[in-house]
């Protein structure tokens, strides 16, 4: 499960936006990492290979504890959802309550107890916890840790498909406004009629001259639309590095011809080494126009 969450939070647009704040984008990742190392020591836990009874109770208590937050914040970062562990989930509010009694703050008397576990009790994940009360009184609690840790198992699986769901449907919602208008649709299909007509630039009767301008209009206009259609895809051209770079290179080749054009004095090389320019780089929009088409209709 964690892994599609990180597809997901990967993905170029989810994470452009999500970057937009950086300390939400810190926590997030923070909080994915720390669900997973949680897991691993708890799955150590349980290996059974545990040499040091009191460090690895300690442990897994705090394993659990720290395992619990990442979730809750994993939830407000990635979807705005503040989840209240005690009201919504007693049973990990009990975990809590047991790590905060056994090996959180056994000396302060906050539920008003002292508490000690009792040594002779550790076992088989589980531990006689002895508390001690105002009144005198004392009792003994049996706290089985692998009943606990199933618990959190099953809350930790059952969250985080929810996450994948609420982030899955967003995900597909925004596709799907894309699903039937294609970028390629923004080429027209004279499109490659217009730029080799740019060749024709090198000549210097003003009458050609205005006609190759119209074609470049053709290309400069197209070059802008798909420009569009990809901020609408990805909120922002930052969101495809590549791509932004790309449009620059494509958009400086058109402003130089556009320049050269207007010149009494044609350099006919410079125009064919521009046009040629021209041609490899709005095939290689293309090319990309038909990878992103592909992307929303999947």
């Amino acid at each position: 499960m964690m892994e599609v969450i990180r597809s997901y939070v990967n993905e170029s647009r989810k994470k452009y936006l999500l970057l937009q704040n950086n300390i939400t984008f810190d926590q997030l990742i923070v909080c994915l990492d720390t669900i997973e190392d949680a897991e691993e020591a708890i799955t150590e836990f349980l290996s059974g290979n545990q040499r040091f009874y009191y460090l690895s109770i300690y442990g897994i208590f705090q394993a659990l504890i720290i395992q619990q937050d990442a979730v809750k914040y994993l939830n407000k970062a990635l979807c705005s959802v503040d989840i209240n562990l005690i009201k919504e989930y007693p049973e990990l509010d009990n975990i809590r309550k047991v790590r905060n009694l056994a090996v959180g703050h056994p000396t302060k008397n906050h539920y008003k107890t002292f508490n000690q576990i009792s040594r002779i009790s550790i076992k088989n994940n589980s531990f006689s916890l002895l508390k001690r009360y105002e009144n005198g009184g004392s009792s003994l609690e049996e706290i089985d840790i692998n009943d606990l840790i199933l618990k959190q198992k099953e809350f930790v699986g059952n969250d985080l498909t929810k996450i994948i769901k609420i982030i899955r449907e967003d995900y597909n919602q925004h596709k799907k406004r894309f699903e039937m208008n294609n970028l390629t649709d923004l080429i027209p299909k004279s499109i490659n009629y217009n730029i080799t007509k740019l060749y024709e630039g090198r000549s210097s009767d003003r009458e050609i001259i205005s006609i190759v301008q119209i074609n470049l209009d053709v290309v400069q206009d197209t070059v802008q639309k798909v420009k569009d259609g990809v901020i609408e895809r990805y909120e922002s051209l930052e969101a495809i590095l590549s791509l932004k770079y790309l449009f620059e290179k494509i958009e400086f080749i058109l402003n130089k011809l556009s320049v050269l054009y207007a010149t009494s004095s044609i350099d006919d090389l410079e125009v064919e080494i521009y046009v040629d320019a021209c041609k490899m780089q709005m095939q290689e929009l293309f090319e990309i126009a038909q990878n992103i088409d592909e992307e929303f209709k999947n």
